[in-house]
């Protein structure tokens, strides 16, 4: 019985990795396809000289930190979940997510110089960050200092 119970959390906590996961993989296919298409029709050199294409090109970077955070954090999850890594591993500060200090910031997401289509993944990658933070804080034991 206990291993039966045992089995049905384990394929509820893989459920619920399941949709975070799909969703970054999602965001990052769409996050390179706005890189492609930036290079392509040369945005961000329409922006203003230096600081417009600075930002732009600083906020791409934190679409990605936020999605390259994600998926590790899930990654380490979903070994844990397969029995490829210890159920301790979880509070493990290296498997911990992390770069709250670069990837909590929201400004950009409000500036009318940066394209709808890369304001639009900052705060869908925010948001998906700040899910996966909350999932870290319940299975890693709190916020991390």
């Amino acid at each position: 019985m206990t291993q039966q119970i045992n089995q049905r959390t384990a394929v509820a906590a893989v459920v619920v990795l399941d949709g975070p996961y799909r969703e970054v993989m999602d965001l990052l296919e769409q996050a390179r396809s706005h890189a492609e298409r930036s290079r392509r029709t040369g945005y961000p050199r329409r922006m203003p000289p230096s600081r417009g294409r600075t930002r732009a090109s600083c906020e791409a970077l934190r679409v990605t930190t936020r999605l390259s955070q994600c998926l590790a954090w899930l990654m380490v999850q979903k070994a844990i979940h397969a029995g490829e890594l210890p159920p301790e591993a979880a509070r493990d500060p290296g498997n911990r997510l992390d770069g709250h200090d670069v990837c909590s910031v929201t400004d950009a997401e409000q500036d009318p110089e940066i394209s709808d289509e890369l304001r639009s993944l900052l705060t869908r990658s925010r948001r998906l960050f700040e899910r996966v933070s909350r999932l870290d804080d319940r299975i890693g034991g709190g916020r991390r200092s």
